[in-house]
């Protein structure tokens, strides 16, 4: 086990010493691991903090955990050096059975918050009680993964009214038809309160070319009468999700704390610290 081990290793010693990544003269000479933090992870990245050097699965080798600023909170990341400090290691260690032992020592991400109020709910696209004691906001598009999570997050919610209130937040981001799932958020932007359900429903029946030019939106919003369907709030949720530097997918927070894990009752659960049905 061990052989094997140290054959990945070496591939990545020989590959970052010929990057230069080790005793950098334009780098701080006191710290030169922050250079290589830098240079793997980017100049951009926040660096929150680097801890002491552990020990590693491997012998000669300790680690180092960095922890960085990421769209998902604050997320931890293992980086090797040898014992004398000058050689450092930028990747993965497994041992002979496939196991990735960078990925079990490195630990969790300590999931951001942000206040409620900061994603500005509005009362129009929200399901249940403001007063509920778990608040989850949803930032969705209208693809299938989308509809898929809001119907889980409103299974949730039917079995706890009581308790659980949802918020609509509409974040159309996908990468492959992103016209067509904002013309879908328009379309949604119709139905409001209890009637977003018939919304969903909606865009669950129509074919999967629908809404890819403009015109197959404003036909349905004249069809049905629409007056409050409204272009500028799909616009203002995808200029706020920026400020707040919102992952580059679907998003969902739980009385203001993103939830990276599973979408599960358990979860929310975890979150929230309320007990649910």
């Amino acid at each position: 086990m061990k052989k094997t081990v140290f054959i990945l290793i070496l591939i990545s010693v020989c590959f970052y010493n010929g990057l230069s990544f080790a005793n950098d003269e334009n780098k701080d000479a006191e710290n030169p691991l922050l250079s290589i933090v830098e240079r793997t992870l980017g100049k951009d990245v926040k660096i929150l903090s680097i801890e002491d050097a552990e020990e590693s699965p491997v012998k000669g080798l300790r680690q180092v955990r960095v922890w960085f600023e990421s769209v998902y909170g604050e997320t931890p990341v293992l980086f090797y050096m040898t014992d004398d400090g000058k050689m450092f290691i930028a990747g993965s260690i497994f041992d002979s059975g496939g196991n990735n032992l960078t990925r079990r020592d490195v630990g969790n991400t300590r999931p951001r918050t942000i206040e409620i109020s900061r994603m500005q709910p509005r009362e129009e696209y929200m399901i249940g009680s403001d007063n509920a004691s778990v608040k989850i906001v949803m930032w969705l598009g209208t693809e299938v993964v989308s509809l898929k999570i809001f119907d889980t997050l409103h299974e949730i919610y039917l079995k706890n009214q009581d308790k659980v209130a949802l918020y609509m937040k509409f974040y159309p981001v996908s990468k492959t038809h992103f016209h067509q799932d904002f013309n879908r958020a328009v379309a949604l932007s119709c139905f409001r309160g209890e009637d977003f359900l018939n919304g969903i429903d909606f865009l669950k029946g129509v074919s999967p070319a629908w809404a890819n030019e403009r015109k197959d939106v404003d036909a349905f919003i004249k069809e049905r009468g629409f007056e409050d369907c409204d272009e500028d709030i799909v616009k203002q949720d995808l200029v706020l999700a920026g400020k707040l530097n919102l992952p580059a997918h679907q998003a969902v927070f739980v009385n203001g704390t993103i939830l990276i894990s599973d979408i599960t009752k358990e979860n929310i659960v975890k979150l929230s610290g309320i007990e649910l049905k």
